[in-house]
């Protein structure tokens, strides 16, 4: 008899090994788990924030902007966009420094149609693009929208008054080259450097794939900002793709995101016609506005094939990063046309990608572990968007938030863990058990997993089913369910089931639905044949 056990998933989810071998510390897959010291445990807590108002079911979120550092506190600002009467409305949810929601607060548009309702409105003939772009300058916001093929600049000073829904004003600025208050359109904006970088229009083509730097920005409390489109740079002549969004990886050097190649702007931090502009990466690119994060190793970003990144130097790396998840990846849906709110973000010791998982509806985090170096698998829930994404800081620690394509607000909870249920189960599949040699057939006899109690269930109840995973050709059957018994609940709840196969190797396939846990110890046990 041989038994083989998995005490350590320190090595993350892998399911395509570079070597042909997986890691002895890993494991195939794993939902609503987190990996922390080497354990995997439950997923911290879903906390709804503020629900989708009745009544809304046209009103659709085309992108995520976070403004801060004003007497607001911190506001989640996003676009309401009602595809019915094709109009905007920008909203934002308030959360004070204790990380406590205030309440929603409106910005309203310059009565540009005579409705006089503070919305921007768009016709059939001039429909509203379903992307915006805001960038926030010291203490005010920077607002670029588009409809039909003019763009539109608007001002907010960072104020707001009145109850009870406090509501600020858009100033409309100037698109027109040589007025004093000139603005261009723009499809990405960054400030840094102490310069605000646009990706502008190259040429007349309706193609944004130029980059435009404005005079420097001294006084960032009531900035105004200077552009001479003369002294713009061109991220490929002749192309047909706009830049999507941009990245400053420090040392004077941007990254610019285009939906299928990647650019690198170097010497920002000197005169901008001292910039030197190359294209690092020509056969990938960024499935979104907001798919990417810079971090102290680089800037990784969401790309078609996998998460690809360019390192603090601007170099693209060749490999997906997600390589060893390579298996995965494959259950991803991305459309052609760039995501508005597919984010990223550094939440803690992880890394946080929004993906679309088996469907384009179907959205997931995908989630990176700082520390151990390692992917830890996905969370998701039903009824949770995880797409945009945004970490902002409170006293108890950094409290990430999201915000859905239904405007629907929710955090993660600091403290408290994920609850398993039927229609948000936590799973893991194991690494293959090989108890012996891995070219020898043997028959595999029983299988087990030890828990670590969190007393969230009694010996009544059986938190989990227990299945047989096998790729082995010598058995034709290659899922089996299996029966699970609760032996002992105490600290250490084991539940064993009998197996009885003439296999190869075989991986244990766990599904959770009901209370929290951590996983201390997977097992098999064989035979000779």
């Amino acid at each position: 008899m041989v038994v083989e056990r998995q005490t350590s998933f320190s090595g993350g989810m892998v399911d395509t090994a570079a070597d042909g071998r997986l890691p002895a510390d890993s494991y195939l897959f794993a939902q609503n788990l987190d990996l922390v010291g080497g354990r995997l445990v439950s997923r911290p807590r879903l906390v709804d924030g503020r629900a989708r108002p009745l009544g809304m079911e046209t009103i659709r979120n085309i992108g995520l902007f976070r403004f801060s550092g004003s007497s607001l506190g911190d506001c989640l600002f996003f676009i309401e966009h009602n595809y019915m009467v094709d109009s905007f409305a920008f909203c934002g949810y308030l959360v004070d420094a204790s990380g406590v929601d205030l309440g929603i607060v409106r910005i309203d548009f310059p009565d540009l149609s005579g409705a006089g309702d503070g919305l921007f409105y768009g016709s059939e003939s001039e429909p509203l693009a379903p992307h915006y772009v805001a960038l926030q300058v010291g203490g005010v916001a920077y607002v670029w929208v588009t409809r039909g093929g003019a763009g539109y600049v608007f001002r907010w000073d960072g104020t707001v008054a009145g109850s009870p829904v406090p509501k600020g004003a858009f100033e409309r600025l100037s698109t027109e080259y040589g007025t004093a208050d000139y603005i261009p359109p723009c499809r990405a904006a960054l400030y840094a450097y102490g310069r605000v970088w646009l990706a502008v229009e190259t040429g007349a083509g309706q193609v944004y794939s130029s980059v435009v730097a404005s005079e420097p920005v001294d006084d960032t409390g009531v900035s105004k900002l200077v552009f001479d489109a003369a002294l713009k740079v061109d991220c490929g002549l002749g192309g047909s793709d706009d830049i999507l969004g941009m990245a400053a990886l420090g040392g004077g050097r941007i990254v610019a995101f285009k939906r299928n190649s990647v650019w690198l702007l170097s010497g920002c931090d000197r005169e901008p016609e001292k910039i030197v502009v190359e294209c690092i990466d020509a056969d990938h690119g960024c499935v979104g506005h907001s798919a990417f994060v810079v971090f102290d190793q680089g800037c990784w970003f969401i790309s078609d094939d996998g998460i690809r990144a360019v390192d603090l130097s601007g170099r693209a790396a060749r490999v997906p990063v997600s390589q060893p998840i390579s298996g995965f990846w494959k259950r991803t849906v991305w459309q052609a046309e760039p995501s508005p709110l597919v984010s990223a973000v550094v939440f803690g010791d992880k890394l946080l990608f929004s993906v679309f998982v088996d469907y384009d509806f179907n959205s997931a985090m995908l989630v990176y572990s700082l520390s151990g170096a390692c992917w830890v698998g996905i969370w998701r829930q039903d009824g949770m968007e995880c797409l945009g994404l945004f970490v902002g800081d409170v006293p108890t620690g950094r409290e990430l938030k999201m915000l859905g394509s239904d405007c629907s607000l929710r955090a993660f909870s600091l403290t408290e863990p994920m609850l398993f249920s039927n229609s948000s189960a936590g799973a893991l599949v194991s690494r293959p058990f090989v108890c012996g040699e891995a070219w020898a057939a043997k028959m595999f006899t029983a299988g087990s997993v030890t828990l670590l109690s969190t007393g969230r269930y009694g010996s009544e109840e059986i938190p989990l089913m227990l299945d047989l995973y096998s790729e082995c050709p010598i058995s034709k059957v290659s899922k089996t369910h299996l029966a699970g018994a609760v032996v002992d609940v105490d600290a250490f709840p084991t539940f064993r089931t009998f197996i009885g196969r003439l296999l190869r190797s075989c991986c244990l396939s766990l599904l959770f639905v009901r209370g929290a846990v951590e996983i201390f110890a997977l097992s098999a046990r064989s035979s000779a044949k």
